[in-house]
């Protein structure tokens, strides 16, 4: 977990979900460690949950480019 980062923030992980062994991992630092959390649980239960999450926490590249 060493080189884990927060999904949302970057500053490095305190802790790492894992669903599975075959996935890295969503990091989240102690501050933003709650909602992430939230964030899962509600995307595992809402229809459209995971897009949500996406959307939220997963940068586009094309936006990413563009600064």
């Amino acid at each position: 977990m060493s080189n884990s980062i927060c999904i949302k923030c970057g500053n490095p992980a305190c802790r790492v979900y894992k669903p599975d062994l075959d996935v890295t991992g969503i990091g989240m630092c102690s501050e933003h460690q709650d909602e992430i959390t939230l964030d899962l649980m509600i995307a595992s239960f809402d229809d459209n949950g995971w897009q949500k999450f996406e959307k939220k926490y997963i940068k586009n590249e094309r936006t990413n480019s563009k600064g």
